[in-house]
């Protein structure tokens, strides 16, 4: 099991926006809680499998509304309230989609 330091080794911010998690079996909307620059914090009305990959749609301010699409691995899944908090962690980030992801990590924090 990975220590706490380990589990962050990327900042994350604080963000409450749409996401669309896509199994294989569902289609799930749920609300993404945070981002960094290696995965997702969800909050799902489904549980999902820790272990599956799924792909996510969502969009960032960045990129003037344009939906972005990624591959995601379930690192961890626990129930809270009837709802659930899911940890994503990217699976093949593109380059060019680390590099967004990380510019909007930065402009937020510029705004902090």
């Amino acid at each position: 099991m990975r220590n706490q330091t380990e589990q962050r080794k990327f900042d994350r911010i604080a963000t409450e926006r749409p996401i669309s998690i896509q199994t294989t079996h569902q289609s799930i909307h749920g609300k993404m809680l945070d981002l960094s620059e290696n995965g997702i914090g969800i909050l799902s009305p489904e549980p999902i499998e820790t272990g599956e990959a799924v792909s996510v749609n969502f969009n960032l301010p960045l990129l003037n509304r344009e939906s972005i699409r990624l591959e995601v691995i379930i690192i961890h899944a626990t129930s809270v309230q009837k709802q659930y908090l899911i940890g994503l962690q990217f699976s093949n980030l593109p380059t060019y989609m680390h590099a967004i992801i990380a510019e909007f990590i930065r402009h937020h924090h510029r705004l902090d």
